[in-house]
């Protein structure tokens, strides 16, 4: 059935006007959080687990959320990762051969290019699905290895497929270690197995406490790393052997028989000199999970937040060090300037990266404001104030030894900030000055509208309000901590607290809302009425669309401690341990609109195009239609486009 131009034209012109009307509607979808650290191979500090090296060029890094890292010689980098699951130890044949294993009985093979999963069965011949955790592998060969984990579980490479071998122990094993393909141990929570070439046989342990982690030199010479103690097998027995340790010990890597190496909690290093196991300088205090040795000069050991450390024949040093700022604010002036806050630094954003910025006092910060870029105030420990002139920052007068843990300015001659045993201050332009405070209860947060509506928030559900003249106690719909207010307007504001707490102001009355998680809520901030983000404990992070706060997907489990948006569409988190999380999503349309309705050149068949702000459609009567993407709001003359591919008549919107 052929159709007529002006209906053509109808038809565009009504669609034009209920997809603005749809569009306009409409809160922006949201986007995406990203880990951000641009040349950071783990920009998420995700724990590692374990490192294997195949040479002092080649190796591997493995751990929380399925991390794969990768040395080439020079760098780390994150290779592609099949699965999101921890990975718990990686043992590598080959530069083209290599196995990682983890939770939930996850099996991947290395092949010279890719990672993959193996079937979560045992293998293609096995009939029952493997889901213990598998903790350790280690490889004598391409065609010969062997995986332990979760209650007792064995399994046996034999160059085709993983098989399950029967062993003597239902006991969690932590370790495995082999020899040859006639020799090797396995080591758990107070076991200790041996492989003969034919059986697991259980032998006598020293200890009943977990041990981690087995490293064998020769079939007479090998070591085993357990709460605080190690363990020597000399041909004959395991004993326990006197070490300086203090902490728990995860992992040993030996070189020979008379150089070796432990890690462990805290950053503990042990090194082992042929007669004694003495304290190494260790330049982290981050946890240790692995060691591995490449030679007496060449070592790696890696651990909790991604930290990466090498040992050079001299000493231990970061190659990839976590971030060491505990991240407590985080105030964005515009796309190209913001600031974050830590105990002990200030970070800028200049568009493009994150810098410190020197700071005139070493007293831990807790929340920084800006009016401008050229004006902005930080507040912390022992009452300390600094000021923000465009060039530094300088510490000002304070009215109080107390904490204080927020500030907020209104204008650049009117402030305030509260703090612990319920602290209130406020700037006047000229100076901070003591104000009454109706409680003795610490505030956490405060928010201003204006000069004459604010609010703060602090321990046991205690909500304040400052009418121009007084802060006075409102009633409170919890007794729950509340960790952060921000208000919208008047009538619309939002505090998040302890266990998920959501609370709404809506111009009468302090109401609770509705939480989709039980996380603590550190931080809320809103876009408008109909828009906006809370951020908290365990990478936490939720989306309010007007209507209901969702979780939305988050990048990282570490707490995140503060959030601030500088449009719908670009933001950025802070987190206790460094981590810095941002915001982006599509820019939404700027309106649909009809710009233009262009009649095809003579001779060719009857079609027309309508060009909109971000895109075109074509349509047809027996032509192709097509659509064209545009990269930015224009108009666009397209009237010489020659499709000829002729298709079933019809009208199609494509956009």
């Amino acid at each position: 059935m052929k159709h007529s131009q002006s209906f053509i034209v109808t038809f565009v012109l009504a669609l034009f006007v209920a997809v603005t009307n749809a569009a306009s509607a409409q809160p922006v979808a949201p986007g995406n959080w990203q880990c951000w650290g641009p040349n950071d191979p783990n920009p998420c500090q995700l724990s590692l687990s374990s490192a294997a090296m195949v040479s002092p060029t080649d190796g591997w890094a493995v751990g929380e959320g399925g991390i794969i890292l990768h040395w080439n010689g020079s760098v780390w980098s994150q290779v592609t990762s099949p699965i999101t699951g921890w990975l718990l130890s990686v043992a590598m044949v080959s530069t083209t051969d290599g196995w990682a294993v983890g939770e939930g009985g996850v099996i991947l093979h290395w092949n010279g290019s890719t990672w993959s999963s193996a079937p979560v069965s045992l293998a293609a011949k096995a009939a029952s699905p493997l889901t213990s955790s598998l903790h350790s592998v280690d490889m004598t060969s391409a065609s010969d290895g062997w995986i332990v984990g979760e209650a007792g579980i064995i399994l046996h490479w034999n160059g085709n497929t993983w098989m399950q071998v029967v062993g003597p122990t239902l006991s969690d094993l932590k370790s495995v270690a082999m020899v040859s393909a006639m020799d090797g141990w396995a080591v758990g929570e107070g076991v200790i197995l041996h492989w003969d070439g034919s059986s697991w046989s259980q032998v006598t342990s020293p200890t009943t406490q977990v041990i981690s982690s087995v490293a064998m030199v020769s079939a007479t010479d090998g070591w085993a790393a357990g709460y605080d103690t190690l363990f020597h097998w000399d041909g004959s027995a395991w004993v326990q052997f006197a070490t300086p340790a203090t902490e728990p010990l995860f992992s040993v890597g030996m070189v020979s028989a008379t150089d070796g190496w432990a890690v462990g909690y805290n950053g503990v290093i042990l090194h082992w000199d042929g007669d004694t196991w003495a304290v190494a300088t260790s330049p982290t205090t981050g946890s240790l999970n692995s060691v591995f040795m490449v030679s007496p000069t060449d070592g790696w050991a890696v651990g909790e937040g991604g930290i990466i450390i090498h040992w050079n024949g001299g000493f231990w040093a970061y190659v990839v060090s976590p971030r060491q700022h505990d991240l407590t604010s985080v105030d964005m002036v515009s796309a190209t300037d913001g600031w974050a806050l830590a105990y002990d630094t200030m970070l800028r954003w200049n568009g493009n990266t994150w810098t410190q910025v020197a700071l005139p006092t070493t007293e831990a910060l807790f929340s920084v404001d800006m009016v401008s870029a050229t004006d902005g105030w930080a507040v912390g420990y022992n009452g300390v104030i600094l000021r923000w002139n465009g060039n530094a920052w300088t510490q000002v007068a304070s009215p109080t030894t107390e904490w204080l843990l927020s500030v907020a300015m209104v204008s650049a001659t009117d402030g305030w900030a509260v703090g612990g045993g319920g602290n209130i201050v406020h700037w006047n332009g000229n100076a901070w000055t003591q104000e009454a405070s109706p409680t003795s209860s610490g505030l956490g947060s405060v928010s201003m509208v204006s000069a004459t509506d604010g609010w703060a928030v602090g321990n046991y559900g205690i909500i304040l309000h400052w009418n121009g003249s007084d802060w006075l106690q409102v009633t409170s719909p919890t007794t729950g901590s509340l960790n952060s207010v921000f208000m919208v307007s008047p009538t619309d504001g939002w505090a998040v607290g302890n266990y998920g707490i959501i609370i709404h102001w809506d111009g009468t009355a302090w109401m609770q809302a509705a939480s989709s998680t039980t996380q603590w809520l550190r931080s809320v901030v809103m876009v408008s009425a109909a828009e906006g983000w809370a951020v908290g404990n365990g990478g936490a992070i939720l989306y309010w669309d007007g209507t209901t706060w969702t979780q939305a997907a988050s990048p990282t489990t570490h707490p995140l401690s503060a959030v601030d948006m500088v449009s719908a569409i670009d933001g950025w988190a802070v987190s206790d341990s460094g981590v810095i999380v941002r915001y982006t999503a599509p820019a939404p349309p700027t309106g649909i609109h009809f710009t233009a309705f262009n009649q095809a050149p003579p001779g060719l068949a009857k079609r027309g195009w309508v060009l909109f702000g971000l895109g075109a459609m074509l349509l047809l009567l027996g032509r192709l239609v097509r659509h064209l993407a545009l990269q930015t709001p224009a108009d666009v003359d397209i009237r010489n486009t020659n499709e000829k591919d002729p298709i079933n008549d019809r009208i199609l919107l494509v956009y």
